[in-house]
């Protein structure tokens, strides 16, 4: 599965998300399609839109780090710190 995010400083749009596993104003939480995860950190972190029939998700907020997670992997990449 191909996965698109476009980060800007004010958040980041998300395609082939099929879940909201978790979030609060530090972190959310999605799942991917394919089995993927992508846990994206920040502060006064919302989520702005999430359509489960088209898998956009936005956010918005000041994003600090970004883990992504392949199906079955442990979180190995962190984008920013």
């Amino acid at each position: 599965m191909e996965h698109q995010a476009l980060i800007n400083k004010n958040g980041m749009e998300i395609t082939a998300v099929v879940e909201v596993d978790g979030f609060s104003e530090r972190e959310i939480k999605v799942s991917l399609e394919g089995g993927d995860k992508l846990i994206v950190g920040g502060e006064n972190l919302k989520i702005n839109s999430f359509s489960k029939q088209s898998g956009n998700f936005s956010l918005f907020g000041k994003i600090t780090t970004l883990k992504y997670s392949k199906a079955g992997e442990k979180f190995i990449k962190k984008f920013f710190k």
